[in-house]
């Protein structure tokens, strides 16, 4: 799918580290040396001595990718995806996002709210037992 959200895109994740190993941002972008330059004039940015950067094909990927990673201390979305990104994802993709360590853990219902897919849609791909907070079934 070409489109503006990114799917035939390389996306890349970056992570900027002080010298003592702390995370101080992550993001993702299509290009990082111009997302380090709008950083630049930030106090923080003097701290970075590391920056480790992964690449992903398409934005979802990244997406999933920068949400385990997690907000730096000086920032940082929590990454994820949101409504217009799932909106254009495939069911295949939607399936391997809710299996991915990122969202393992979120109940079919946080999912559905924060992705904007009907609770149906996600008990589709994703079955009410492999929620995590699923009530176990009486014989």
């Amino acid at each position: 799918m070409s489109d503006q959200i990114g799917h035939d895109r390389t996306w890349y994740v970056y992570r900027m580290y002080d010298v003592g190993g702390c995370l101080l941002y992550a993001g993702s972008t299509t290009s990082v040396p111009r997302r380090t330059a709008e950083h630049r004039p930030s106090a923080w940015f003097r701290h970075v001595s590391r920056v480790e950067v992964d690449e992903y094909q398409g934005r979802w990927r990244a997406a999933l990718a920068e949400r385990a990673a997690g907000p730096g201390r000086h920032g940082g979305l929590r990454g994820g995806i949101g409504k217009s990104l799932a909106a254009s994802m495939c069911d295949e993709e939607l399936t391997e996002a809710m299996s991915h360590a990122a969202y393992a853990k979120e109940t079919n219902e946080a999912l559905s709210r924060a992705w904007g897919v009907s609770i149906h849609k996600v008990r589709q791909l994703r079955p009410p037992e492999s929620d995590p907070l699923a009530r176990p079934r009486r014989a």
